[in-house]
């Protein structure tokens, strides 16, 4: 968990805070505490927090935060339908938005995360000729097939193996 202090009153600068890679989902969970000069700032009991982020493509989207007490959470989660701030690589620009029931609303100073480019892109590998860790696992199937007695044990081994190769353990 990486802790970040926001002063909600600095309309200057730009806080950088974790560097993350792309698809990064549910590794991290950043901490925001939030102050107002040097006095703690006491987040409403009515309150809804949101993040704001632009991604190096221009896409915006939001995501609600976590609130406990006076304190802010977010795990950046995303899928291939859910844009999430680890989507692309590059800089992208975020601001927390705090409203109450009220409608009262206050805007953080903003800040960034950096997403590094990942070396190998997995979708790259299924469009290559040749990859060598699929190779493997199919051959340790056939020859794990060749040993076994039944076809209802070559089918679980064959979901098994799937499954890994999904998961990125093979």
């Amino acid at each position: 968990m990486s802790d970040y202090t926001i002063d909600v009153r600095d309309a200057g600068g730009t806080l950088q805070t974790e560097r993350f890679r792309v698809g990064d989902s549910g590794l991290r969970t950043l901490t925001f505490h939030l102050t107002d000069g040097k006095n703690a700032f006491s987040l409403p009991d009515d309150c809804i927090a949101t993040l704001y982020a632009r991604l190096p493509s221009g896409t915006t989207f939001f995501e609600s935060l976590g609130i406990s007490g006076d304190t802010l959470t977010y795990t950046p989660v995303g899928g291939e339908s859910t844009p999430s701030v680890t989507s692309e690589a590059g800089q992208v620009h975020c601001e927390i938005r705090i409203t109450t029931v009220k409608g009262k609303l206050i805007t953080c100073p903003s800040f960034s995360f950096v997403v590094e480019d990942v070396l190998q892109d997995d979708g790259a590998v299924e469009a290559e000729s040749s990859f060598s860790a699929l190779t493997d696992a199919l051959g340790r199937v056939l020859e794990a097939e060749s040993g076994l007695d039944s076809k209802v044990d070559a089918d679980w081994v064959r979901s098994y193996v799937d499954e890994a190769i999904v998961e990125g353990e093979w």
